[in-house]
């Protein structure tokens, strides 16, 4: 892929996602990953002569709140829905949402997405998610999985729609953005920068 932008869990969310993700990697095969939220993706070519963090937006390191789009303070996100993708990223994963909103129709993720696009110069439907499961197994394969973790009670769906998962109440804090090299086999990806919020 090249370089791309993750929205990083808290801590202690991030060791639970953490969990839930090998636990699926070692029983069906599959490469084991950080958990994110996927932000943005670009060639390596674009970004190469770039500072890592520099993808981040203007002055995204001084959080001076002028130019730069990052909140520069933790903010919520939540679990919506459990589901299968069609790609080797996004085979099993979570839809995510943030009830933070910049304004009265943008909330944060989507505030965030629109200014990473606009810095690129491009634009590009958003699908907010964190994924559990990489691979490109049978559709039967990927609606197991679904049910296992559905079954074990991995996740299980609140009264209002949003879900637990691994123990973790609705959802988690994004606390940190990374630069990662996502090139080559997932076990090598390289994170090259980190900004705290």
């Amino acid at each position: 892929m090249g370089i791309s932008i993750w929205l990083m869990p808290d801590p202690a969310a991030r060791q639970t996602l953490k969990t839930v993700i090998s636990k699926l990697s070692e029983k069906h095969q599959s490469p084991a990953f950080e958990p994110h939220i996927t932000l943005l993706s670009l060639p390596s070519d674009i970004v190469e002569s770039a500072h890592p963090l520099a993808l981040l937006g203007p002055d995204a390191e001084k959080g001076n709140g002028e130019k730069g789009y990052f909140p520069h303070r933790p903010f919520p996100v939540v679990f919506k829905r459990l589901t299968t993708g069609r790609t080797f990223f996004q085979s099993v994963l979570i839809e995510v949402d943030s009830p933070e909103k910049v304004d009265e129709e943008v909330n944060m993720l989507e505030y965030l997405s629109n200014s990473a696009y606009s810095w690129n110069g491009k634009t590009a439907p958003y699908y907010p998610h964190l994924s559990l499961y990489y691979g490109e197994p049978p559709v039967e394969v990927k609606s197991q999985i679904v049910a296992e973790l559905k079954a074990d009670n991995t996740v299980t769906t609140n009264n209002d729609g949003t879900l637990d998962v691994g123990g973790l109440k609705n959802g988690f804090d994004v606390t940190e953005v990374w630069v990662v090299r996502t090139e080559g086999p997932v076990e090598g990806w390289e994170v090259v920068g980190r900004l705290s919020l």
